[in-house]
C-alpha cells in the first residue's frame, strides 16, 4: 500500500510537471504567433500608407525646376562670367569645358547641363557680355535723343571708355576673333558689333549733317578712329605698365583718358600758339616731306 501511494504521488508529479510544461509551451506559441501577428500588421499598415502616400512624377529631363530663380540666374551668370574670361585669355580653340571649370572652380556636369556645347557656351556669354553693353549704349541714346548732337556724341564717347574698362574681357574676344574670318566673327558681327557701328555712326552723321564736326571722313571711318582711342589705351594695360610703370585700370588714369579722348577729338591738340605754324590750320609741312 505504501508502495503504491508513493507511485501514484510520483505520477501526479509527473502529470502536473507535464501540465505545467504544456501550459508554458502554449504560452510561449502564443507569443510568438502574436509577434508574428503584430510584424503581419505593422507590415500591412506600411503597405496601406505607402499605397496612401501620393506618387510624385519623375522629373522629366531638361533644365532644373528652379531655372528662371533667382538662385539658378545667379549660377548660370557666373558660368558665363568664366568662360568669357577664359575665352578671352585663350581664345576659343584653346578653351575647353573643362578648363574653364577647373580655373574659376565650376562643375563641369553643371555646365554641360546649361550649354549643350562649347559653341553655345561661346555665344551665351558673349550675349551676357557685350549684349548687355549695346543694350545699355542704345538705352543711353535714346533718352538724350532731344539733346544737342554734340553733346549726345561727347556722353556717348565718355560712356563706351567707362565700358570699355569695366569689360575688358569682352574686347579681348572681340579683337580675338577679328584676326581670323570664321562663323563666330560673321555671328558677333551680325548681333552686336553691327548694331553697335550704326549706333556711334548715327550720332557721327547728325553731327556732321548739321555742320558741327568736319565732313573730310565718311561716318563710318570717324566712329572707327573714335572706337579705336576709346578702347587701345585700356587693353594696353601690360604695355603701360612694363614701358611707363602706368596702371590705366586705376579711376583717375580712365577719366583722364576720357576728357583727353572728347578734348583732342572735338578741339585737337594744337594750343593757339602752335596753330600758328600754318595758316588755316593747314599743315606748313609739305606732303611729300611726310
Amino acid at each position: 500500500m505504501t508502495q503504491y501511494t508513493t507511485l501514484n504521488t510520483q505520477l501526479t508529479g509527473r502529470k502536473r510537471e507535464q501540465t505545467q510544461g504544456e501550459i508554458v509551451i502554449k504560452a510561449e506559441r502564443r507569443k510568438s504567433r502574436n509577434a508574428v501577428d503584430g510584424r503581419g500588421a505593422a507590415a500591412s499598415a506600411l503597405k496601406a500608407k505607402r499605397r496612401r502616400r501620393p506618387v510624385e512624377p519623375s522629373r522629366p529631363p531638361g533644365r532644373p525646376r528652379s531655372y528662371g530663380s533667382g538662385e539658378d540666374a545667379a549660377t548660370r551668370r557666373t558660368i558665363l562670367e568664366a568662360a568669357l574670361e577664359t575665352f578671352s585669355l585663350h581664345g576659343f580653340e584653346g578653351t575647353s569645358i573643362t578648363s574653364i571649370a577647373r580655373r574659376h572652380r565650376v562643375s563641369p556636369p553643371l555646365i554641360h547641363y546649361y550649354f549643350k556645347s562649347k559653341d553655345e557656351l561661346w555665344r551665351a556669354a558673349m550675349d551676357q557680355g557685350i549684349g548687355d553693353m549695346v543694350r545699355n549704349l542704345q538705352e543711353i541714346c535714346g533718352e538724350l535723343v532731344e539733346a544737342d548732337c554734340i553733346a549726345r556724341l561727347k556722353f556717348f564717347i565718355r560712356r563706351y571708355i567707362a565700358l570699355v574698362a569695366e569689360r575688358p574681357a569682352v574686347f579681348r574676344v572681340i579683337a580675338r576673333e577679328s584676326d581670323t574670318p570664321s562663323p563666330r566673327l560673321t555671328w558677333l558681327a551680325h548681333h552686336y558689333m553691327t548694331p553697335l557701328y550704326q549706333l556711334i555712326t548715327g550720332l557721327v552723321e547728325s553731327a556732321q549733317e548739321a555742320g558741327r564736326i568736319k565732313s573730310m571722313v565718311p561716318p563710318y571711318h570717324v566712329a572707327q578712329i573714335i572706337t579705336g582711342a576709346a578702347y587701345h589705351f585700356l587693353a594696353s594695360r601690360n604695355r603701360l605698365l612694363e614701358a611707363y610703370g602706368v596702371d590705366v585700370n586705376t579711376r583717375d588714369a580712365r577719366e583722364q583718358h576720357s576728357n583727353a579722348v572728347v578734348d583732342i577729338l572735338f578741339n585737337g591738340m594744337l594750343t593757339p600758339d602752335g596753330a600758328e605754324g600754318g595758316r588755316d590750320g593747314e599743315d606748313p609741312i609739305p606732303a611729300a616731306a611726310t
